[in-house]
């Protein structure tokens, strides 16, 4: 299913003066058409992946491991800004979606420990109070039912997983509805074999929940998607096979002969 068809940022006038206005590429991210199925940005540290999800996100009010990210959020400064410019050329409209970020895991942990223990409170303080047994009942069904359902998608604790089994636990409980989904770096934490399991599920969300993914990546896993579409950001952005890709030659240029990299590296110190 294909939500939305493509992206502009339009500015009245000349570009404001600052981050993240001194991107190169932003004038022409025009009409950028999205890919069907997915929409994969690569491209070197701070090349203004990131900045273009963060609007993305921003512009289309999408929920994130923090809370909805149509609240003010100062790590979500530039991308909050550049949303403003932001035009949505869309197919289908949808509301619903998905935004991570790796960042955010820690306010999720946060959140679900807090909503668990506002829950188990009301638990504690019913139970002390004089109520009938088909009221109290009724009561405390009500509040192990929420706290199941936070334990059935999370786990009973996030941080009892190791951190790139609850990236994937949260992958796996997020990813349930067609919509937009916008992934910033999701390899982050993933060993390999992890990557190619968030591989698998998001190419099941493509083909049986017919869900949109734009992701920016530095994992060659990823970029493996199939029916994806590349864009590399530089000094401007334009489409890239994936065999073209920086990430793609040097992973495999290493893995044929690492020792040709070694020696390179140390005669470069």
């Amino acid at each position: 299913m294909t939500f939305i068809k493509s992206i502009s940022f339009r500015f009245k006038v000349d570009l404001p003066a600052g981050y993240p206005f001194h991107l190169p590429f932003l004038p022409q991210v025009a009409g950028l058409r999205l890919g069907e199925r997915a929409t994969i940005l690569v491209g070197d540290n701070g090349c203004g992946k990131s900045t273009v999800l963060e609007a993305l996100a921003c512009g289309l009010a999408l929920p994130g491991l923090g809370g909805p990210h149509e609240a003010p959020d100062p790590t979500l400064a530039g991308g909050q800004a550049l949303a403003q410019h932001l035009v949505v050329n869309w197919l289908k409209r949808t509301r619903q979606g998905f935004f991570f970020r790796a960042e955010d895991f820690a306010k999720l942990t946060e959140r679900v420990a807090r909503q668990k223990a506002g829950l188990d409170e009301e638990l504690q303080y019913f139970e002390n109070q004089q109520f009938g047994p088909a009221e109290m009942a009724k009561v405390k069904g009500m509040l192990q039912s929420q706290r199941r359902e936070i334990t059935r998608r999370y786990g009973e604790e996030l941080t009892a997983f190791s951190h790139g089994e609850a990236f994937l636990q949260i992958f796996k409980a997020r990813f349930t509805q067609p919509g937009v989904y916008v992934l910033d770096e999701p390899e982050a934490s993933l060993s390999p074999v992890r990557q190619l399991a968030l591989l698998g599920l998001i190419h099941q969300m493509i083909e049986r929940k017919q869900a949109q993914f734009v992701l920016a990546t530095h994992s060659p896993i990823l970029m493996g998607l199939p029916g994806a579409l590349l864009y590399q950001l530089d000094t401007d952005i334009k489409p890239i096979a994936y065999q073209d890709t920086e990430h793609y030659q040097v992973t495999k240029g290493f893995l044929t002969d690492p020792g040709l990299y070694l020696r390179q590296l140390r005669e470069g110190f």
